[in-house]
């Protein structure tokens, strides 16, 4: 039997967790399904990288609060003052936006707040430090 390596997980989890915030651009996070999402990645709706939806939003919240972390602080190290800083940030915040998914971070939020559970206390963790 084929041995599934680890470099082939994380790939599948990347492409999934791509798929997953395309369909919550889209749909939003309550309306998507785990099978549109396994569709958009290229894979059979039996595939289970994550064990639910929440634990698919959670990743996907990560991922999204990570990137703009590494903005800010690509903001900061390239500026010359505080509000250079902000100035960078916000132009860079914006350009997402409009490339990518920087307004997933709002439907998560709201997400968090109507459904509370895991989503909420991952969104109050990230959002405290």
């Amino acid at each position: 039997m084929t041995r599934v390596t680890q470099a082939h997980i994380d790939a599948r989890m990347a492409d999934i967790l791509e798929a997953a915030l395309r369909v919550f651009i889209q749909k939003g996070t309550d309306a998507a399904t785990m099978q549109e999402i396994a569709s958009d990645a290229g894979l059979s709706a039996g595939a289970r990288y994550f064990a639910n939806k929440d634990e698919l939003i959670r990743a996907v919240f990560e991922k999204v609060i990570l990137e703009n972390r590494q903005g800010f602080a690509e903001a900061a190290a390239e500026a010359r003052s505080p509000f250079d800083a902000l100035r960078i940030a916000g132009i860079n915040a914006l350009n997402r936006v409009r490339e990518t998914h920087g307004c997933i971070d709002l439907d998560l939020a709201i997400t968090a707040a109507r459904n509370g559970g895991q989503i909420a206390e991952v969104y109050r963790r990230i959002h405290a430090d």
